[in-house]
């Protein structure tokens, strides 16, 4: 009998148990950073997520030595759908050299969760590259210079550009600061080419350059030198020799200059005492790279006076002359 009464109390009890409801709550949890030269990788995990969802995860972070980052400081959003699983991202615009500390967060419209907070810093800058891309001289007198900044990573790059000086010789190579002649650009957060664009070059001078760029704490980073003797190009008119029924016309190309001479010779004209190459003769001699004397022969008819200068046309289309002489054959 009261074996039966057991087991009659024994199922009743069973049939009024309630199912157990398990609340979902969301977990997220954050890994330590990791730091690669310039370039800091945050990395987290979304556990879980309540059964409310998640509106928002990522990280935050802020400039600190201690305490918590919340989402009033600064944020790294996750912007893939929202699922469970590691996630990480880059952030950008940090201080060399200055602590920060950063932790996974999520929230929805009621709640925010917080991973464990880790503490980071950047304190190397050597993989940031500076290399020249391009120089270009549109004329003697104008230089076009551009540079490429590479691996800025996580960092803020306070300030950059180039520096440049002139030097009147080549006995010592000086190093331009940003104390001499300098472009200025101020924060950069992205890899990126640069320019310089000097119209009025200084003549007769070497003309060294550099690209540099500047992080907190007043660390300030030199590229390779770029250096070129900068002088207008000149061509001379010289002497000329009779032979027989020629006249040998003798020029100097006295300096090449910053750019390729593409033709040189001489122009010549019986009638015109101003010869030049778009209304008189010329001998066309073609290219050169060196500084050096120069001779055209021309056919000569007796009685004629006949006025020669010499010339030479550089790479951006303008002809530069010397004096004109003449003779009477």
């Amino acid at each position: 009998m009261r074996q039966f009464i057991f087991n009659i109390t024994f199922i009743l009890a069973l049939l009024s148990c309630q199912k157990l409801e398990i609340k979902r709550v969301t977990k997220i949890l954050t890994y330590e950073p990791e730091i690669n030269g310039t370039i800091v990788t945050l990395k987290g995990n979304l556990m879980d997520i309540a059964g409310e969802g998640v509106d928002q995860y990522g990280y935050c972070y802020k400039e600190s030595d201690d305490g918590t980052p919340t989402i009033n400081d600064s944020v790294l959003n996750i912007l893939d759908n929202i699922s469970k699983g590691d996630f990480e991202a880059n952030p950008r615009g940090l201080l060399f050299d200055h602590n920060y500390i950063c932790c996974a967060f999520a929230k929805n419209s009621d709640n925010q969760v917080y991973g464990s907070v880790y503490d980071f810093i950047i304190t190397n800058y050597t993989n940031i590259d500076l290399s020249f891309q391009t120089v270009d001289f549109p004329t003697q007198n104008k230089l076009n210079l551009s540079n490429e900044i590479r691996n800025v990573g996580s960092l803020l790059i306070e300030e950059y550009g180039h520096c440049w000086i002139y030097s009147p010789t080549n006995a010592w190579i000086p190093n331009p600061t940003i104390n001499d002649n300098k472009t200025l650009y101020t924060n950069l957060t992205n890899d990126t080419i640069f320019n310089l664009y000097i119209p009025n070059l200084e003549q007769n001078q070497t003309l060294y350059v550099r690209p540099y760029f500047k992080l907190t704490g007043n660390v300030i980073v030199y590229g390779d030198i770029f250096s070129r003797y900068i002088s207008t190009a000149y061509v001379s008119t010289n002497n000329y020799y009779i032979s027989g029924n020629n006249a040998i016309l003798v020029g100097t190309i006295d300096l090449i200059g910053v750019l390729d001479i593409v033709d040189h010779g001489h122009c010549w004209s019986t009638g015109n005492p101003s010869p030049l190459i778009s209304n008189s003769n010329t001998t066309n001699l073609g290219p050169i790279n060196y500084e050096t004397d120069f001779n055209s022969t021309i056919s000569l008819i007796q009685g004629n006076t006949y006025y020669y200068r010499s010339y030479l046309t550089d790479a951006s289309g303008d002809t530069y002359y010397g004096l004109t002489n003449s003779f009477t054959f």
